[in-house]
Parts: C-alpha cells; sequence; structure tokens
C-alpha cells in the first residue's frame, strides 16, 4: 500500500489561529441572578405599596384637644386617608400644622399598619395685650397666637396700649414690645403684674394689684427702676396696702403717695 504523506498547513509570516473564547457561565449566571432579584424586589415593591391593608385609615393628633384637635384632623384627611403609609408625605402634614398659629412645632411618625400620629406642642400663653386691634394671647417670644375675650379673668398679664397694632400672627414691635419686655422683667423681679398700660407717648404703669399702681414712665433704665421698686417692697412690705401708688418714672428720686 503506498504510503500518503499528512497535510501540512502553512501560514503566513505574523499569521496566528484564533483561539475559541471559552463561554463564562459563572458570569452568565450573575446576570440572570440579577435579574431575577431586581424583578422579585420591584414586585416586592409593587405589593406594599399598593396592599390595601396598609392603608392609612386613622389621624392620631397628640398634644392638642377640642377644636384644635378637630381642625388638625380636617386639615391632614385628605392627603393621608386612604393613602398607602409609605406614600404620606410627612413633611407637608408638618406644614399644614405648623399653619395653626396655636402650634409651635410639630412631628409625624407612621403607626403601622394604619395610622398617622401628628404630635404638637402649643405656645405657651405669656400674657394678653390689648391694641386698637382687639385682645391677643403673645408667648413668650411675643407672637400673637390667639384672640382674648376675657383678659380680666384668665389670670395673665394684661397688657394695654394705647394706639399700638398688634394682629394674629404678628410679632411685637414698638411699644408692645417695649411693655412686653417690661412684663418679663418684673417678673423676673419677682413683682407679679396685674396690669400694665402704656399711653400713646410711651409712659408705663404697673397695676401690681387691682388699685395699686407703679408709674415707671418712659421705658428707659428699666432694670433701676425695678430695683429701686424691689427696695421699697424690702422696706415696706405692706406697701400695697398704704399707698396708692409709687412713681419711680425717675429712679433717684421715687415718690409715694401714701393713702
Amino acid at each position: 500500500m503506498p504510503r500518503t504523506r499528512a497535510k501540512r498547513t502553512y501560514y503566513r509570516q505574523g499569521y496566528r489561529p484564533r483561539r475559541r473564547k471559552k463561554i463564562n457561565w459563572r458570569r452568565i449566571g450573575l446576570f440572570f441572578l440579577t435579574i431575577v432579584t431586581l424583578t422579585a424586589i420591584a414586585l416586592a415593591i409593587y405589593f406594599i405599596l399598593h396592599n390595601p391593608k396598609l392603608a392609612v385609615k386613622k389621624i392620631k393628633v397628640v398634644g392638642a384637644e377640642g377644636d384644635l384637635e378637630r381642625r388638625l384632623k380636617l386639615a391632614v384627611a385628605p392627603i393621608a386617608i386612604n393613602r398607602n403609609i409609605f406614600l404620606i408625605r410627612k413633611d407637608k402634614i408638618v406644614s399644614l400644622a405648623s399653619s395653626e398659629l396655636e402650634i409651635k412645632s410639630a412631628q409625624v411618625r407612621r403607626d403601622f399598619p394604619r395610622t398617622i400620629v401628628l404630635s404638637v406642642k402649643l405656645r405657651k400663653p405669656f400674657a394678653t395685650v390689648t391694641t386698637q386691634n382687639g385682645t391677643v394671647f403673645i408667648d413668650e417670644q411675643g407672637i400673637a397666637f390667639k384672640k382674648c375675650f376675657n383678659p380680666e379673668t384668665c389670670g395673665l398679664p394684661w397688657i394695654v396700649v394705647g394706639g399700638g397694632e398688634l394682629r394674629l400672627g404678628q410679632k411685637c414691635s414698638g411699644l408692645v414690645k417695649e411693655a412686653v419686655e417690661c412684663v418679663a422683667k418684673a417678673q423676673d423681679f419677682g413683682v407679679n403684674i396685674h396690669k400694665m398700660s402704656v399711653d400713646p407717648a410711651g409712659e408705663l404703669c404697673l397695676n401690681v394689684l387691682s388699685n395699686f399702681q407703679v408709674k415707671l414712665g418712659a421705658a428707659e433704665y428699666l432694670d433701676q427702676k425695678l430695683v429701686v421698686l424691689e427696695k421699697l417692697l424690702d422696706g415696706y412690705p405692706d406697701l400695697f396696702n398704704r399707698a396708692e401708688y409709687v412713681d419711680i418714672s425717675c429712679p433717684k428720686a421715687p415718690a409715694v403717695k401714701w393713702k
């Protein structure tokens, strides 16, 4: 049988045959696993956001009662009731609550599965102020937040400013601010103010009791004037009963009108 020679394959110079790429099954497996995981997450999120068992059915208000509590619930209901609890915008509810002048601050939390809890902190009344716009409650920052219909019986210092203006939502300024600062300083000195009146010229007059007056004059050197008043009360403990008024508009020369 004649011999046959094996064929030789000759390649031109510089040419190398291509190698077959191996299939990276691990990478393909990770790719499909990632797709499955993301799909499962998307379905879970869809289920959570469309689950009727997570729809808000109740709004609870903590820190407010009566008419204010009712107004807060009515204001929050349109953006919360029957909506998914995860889709509730807490900042919007806080903004709605803060629009009530009586509220100083507000916080919102989710009480799963169906309740939104609104916690509010109310402004603390410091005094009542009567101006040509009416009588209002003010807080320690001097902000008017609520109307007052009977300042004589509410148990707070009553400030009457002739010619002054103060509307709800405004902060005290001008004569009203000076009067409020005077009341605050008097309380720091231990003097309980029943009523304070300020005339259009800015003259201050305190009513420590219903029938005893302390004339302070202009709102200058208040600290000195109150120190003089404190010394007078220390020297004459029954001053309220023995005198009609004390004039310390000039702190260096106080005057007392005895009964």
